[in-house]
This record gives structure tokens, sequence and C-alpha cells, in this order.
């Protein structure tokens, strides 16, 4: 006889447990949930924000493609940790609940990361460089801006609809 039925315990009860566990494991987790969805919008909007980059012109193809795909991947782990942030407050099921201020504070926490590091790639360790079309605001490029207003914002919205 299993465990579970020897201790009283119901198969819907376990069967709730180890779906609670295989979340925490993976699939099902907010974290993956997040980096799916993310990814790929972080990947086309790198890519649809190259004109605004002087690598763009100067760069091969080879070397474009792995700078977008860098950055797309650094983008992912910015928000990731601005998730983690947020949930050391409000737990790793913020993401799910309809409560503003994790979402407000997620993506505050991203679009901070961001200005900083932008600050820092441009201006002090000169790793990329802003074409002649990127709006700034005090030496800092608009479009890196809206996109972490916006992608953070789409993924709390989608992850709250349920669509992924």
């Amino acid at each position: 006889m299993p465990d579970r039925q020897r201790s009283g315990t119901s198969d819907a009860v376990m069967g709730k447990e180890d779906e609670k566990e295989s979340r925490v494991m993976g699939l099902g987790t907010p974290e993956y949930r997040i980096v799916i969805l993310a990814l790929p919008l972080f990947l086309v909007w790198e890519i649809l924000q190259s004109l605004f980059y002087t690598d763009t012109f100067t760069a091969s193809w080879r070397q474009l493609l792995y700078n977008r795909i860098h950055c797309a991947i650094g983008d992912g782990t910015i928000l990731l940790g601005a998730f983690w942030f947020a949930a050391l407050f409000w737990g790793r099921t913020w993401i799910a609940r309809k409560e503003i201020l994790p979402a407000v504070v997620f993506v505050a926490g991203a679009l901070t990361c961001t200005i900083v590091s932008e600050y820092r790639n441009v201006h002090v360790a000169q790793n990329w460089a802003y074409s002649q079309w990127m709006p700034t605001i005090s030496g800092i490029g608009v479009i890196p801006v809206v996109q972490w207003m916006v992608i953070p914002s789409v993924i709390v919205h989608n992850l709250r609809r349920g669509s992924i």
C-alpha cells in the first residue's frame, strides 16, 4: 500500500502537493513562464531598435546577431532580478495576483537597473554607443527606457490573464 494511502492522505491532496512541488521545481514556475514570454519579446525589440545603435553600421552580421542575442539574454536576467526583488516582499506568487504595488516595483526595479546599465555601458565602459537617431534624455537612450516600461508590463498583464 502506498505511503500516502497508509497515512490517510487522499490522492486529490497528494495530487495538489505534487503539482505544487512540480511548479516549484519546473516548468510551471513564475520564473520559467516569465523567461519563455520575455526572451522572444526582448530579442524582437533588440532587433527592431538596431538602427539606434552604432554597431548596426560597423559590425559584421555575425557580431550583430551575437550582440542582439547577448542583450536579449541580459534583458532576461535583469527581468528575473526585478521579479526576485519584488518576490522578497510579496513572495514568488505575486505575479499571479491582481495587486498593483508588486507590479510597479517590478517594472520600476527593472527600469532603474536598465538606466544604470545604459549609463555605465554607453558613457563609462563604452561597450556600445547610440547612433545619431537615438533620442536621449540626460544621455540615456529613450528607446531602451520605453522598452523597460512596455515589456515588463506586457509580461505581468499576460501572466495574470493566464496567457502563458
